[in-house]
């Protein structure tokens, strides 16, 4: 997230948390980025966890946990996010790709990135696609180093 608050600066609108499970992504977004998070998921015990997580780390308010199938892609709508954070198997992304790129906000996803595009930062674990102002050409590869 430290990258994405670099690039991105500001988070005026939601981060979206796709497959939030117990949230901690969504969780420490609205900690240390102060924004507005919607994490989706379909384990009612997962969304259970975040919620108590997230009151016990004083960011409820800004944290909401929803049951959702993300493959119905009510999420979908260029414009509604600041940024979007995937945390699901590449079987789940694939058929997600087309309405991911189309949302014109910075996509992260974590352990398993998108296939039809190049990241335009990655890291250990975490690759950034669609990020503000830098697109990856096929074959480059932008590698980020933090401080």
């Amino acid at each position: 997230f430290a990258e994405l608050k670099h690039r991105v600066g500001s988070f005026s609108k939601p981060i979206l948390e796709l497959g939030s499970g117990d949230g901690r992504a969504s969780i420490y977004a609205a900690k240390q980025l102060g924004a507005y998070c919607v994490g989706l998921e379909l384990d009612d015990s997962l969304i259970d966890e975040a919620k108590s997580w997230a009151a016990r780390e004083g960011v409820a308010g800004q944290c909401d946990f929803r049951s959702e199938d993300i493959t119905q892609q009510q999420w979908t709508g260029s414009g509604r996010w600041s940024a979007v954070f995937v945390h699901i198997l590449p079987e789940g992304i694939a058929p997600l790709e087309e309405a991911l790129l189309s949302l014109g906000c910075p996509i992260v996803c974590a352990s398993y990135g998108l296939t039809s595009v190049r990241p335009d930062a990655a890291g250990a674990g975490w690759e950034i696609f669609n990020l503000p102002g830098l697109r990856a050409e096929a074959g480059d590869r932008a590698e980020l180093l933090f401080a």
